[in-house]
């Protein structure tokens, strides 16, 4: 592994800050964030540098994964788009993106398995981590668990 690997949430931002740059460095970065797509009218060698570019950033998202992360990429996408850096990108982007239901939907869960179990101050922290959680996903418990006085 040449880089961080992708373990949590908050590391998405450093994950993206080094694959722009390398993905950049070998014109792949485009390709990855979908801002260069493929067109009807392209010649063929474009088309082939475009399928090598996304191969070759696909191999370069993979390599920086953890073997959770790696899983969930496998389980979740199909033999073809796992081994493309688009799909893989959009997929790691949309787990960790502050305003989807997955991101909330786990955040929340965190939320609901936090338990007491050996020192307050385990406890604070991780109370900390997870209320962390909950405000990127931009879950907002107050309005959501209040009950209804009125």
């Amino acid at each position: 592994m040449t880089g961080p690997p992708l373990s949590s949430p908050t590391q998405l931002r450093p994950l993206a800050f080094l694959m722009k740059s390398k993905l950049d460095k070998i014109g792949a970065w485009q390709v990855v964030t979908g801002e260069k797509q493929l067109k009807e009218e392209d010649k063929p060698d474009d088309k082939v540098e475009y399928f090598r570019l996304d191969r070759v950033a696909s191999n370069e998202l993979v390599e920086h994964l953890d073997s959770n992360h790696l899983g969930y990429v496998s389980q979740s996408l199909s033999e073809t788009e796992a081994s493309s850096g688009y799909s893989i990108w959009r997929l790691l982007k949309h787990k960790y993106a502050g305003d989807d239901h997955i991101s909330k939907d786990l955040a929340l869960e965190k939320f609901l398995e936090l338990q007491y179990i050996d020192s307050t101050a385990n406890f604070i922290a991780e109370a900390r981590a997870i209320n962390h959680r909950l405000v990127s996903a931009k879950v907002g418990l107050d309005d959501q668990v209040k009950p209804s006085t009125t």
